[in-house]
């Protein structure tokens, strides 16, 4: 087996951990678990070095698993376990999967919310007159 070749699938399974998060809200989340260890923008910087190829920074397998849990994305323990010989797991605990559940549920909220303060802040910039349409502002 080929290093270089373990690595990228390896990244391949990690890569589905920001598929719908930001590398700043992977980086909130970590910062809030792990509390005022480091400033919030040294966490940015963290999550944006781990997931590029060409960097060697790696998640702890601590920061996996809190990643896994925010966001519902469990690709790279499927990965572990398809290197490793075994079984796909099985969600044994239906309260966990709740929880993640509402988590990824809230973070679609909060980012839907942001994407209709963005639309509505762009509509107040627009103004049409007898059909022509003229920005408001600077």
């Amino acid at each position: 087996m080929n290093g270089e070749d373990f690595k990228q699938r390896a990244m391949k399974a990690v890569n589905c951990l920001r598929d719908e998060f930001s590398a700043k809200e992977l980086a909130l989340e970590l910062y809030d678990i792990y509390g005022l260890k480091s400033p919030l923008q040294t966490w940015i910087a963290h999550v944006n070095a781990c997931f590029n190829p060409h960097k060697p920074e790696f998640f702890t397998w601590c920061d996996i698993v809190n990643l896994m849990r925010i966001t519902g994305c469990r690709e790279p323990l499927n990965w572990l376990c398809q290197e490793m010989g075994l079984s796909e797991p099985v969600v044994v605990n239906e309260q966990i999967a709740l929880e993640q559940t509402m988590l990824r549920i809230r973070h679609l909220k909060r980012e839907l919310q942001e994407q209709e303060q963005k639309l509505a802040s762009l509509q107040s910039q627009n103004t049409v007159v007898n059909g022509a349409r003229f920005m408001r502002g600077n």
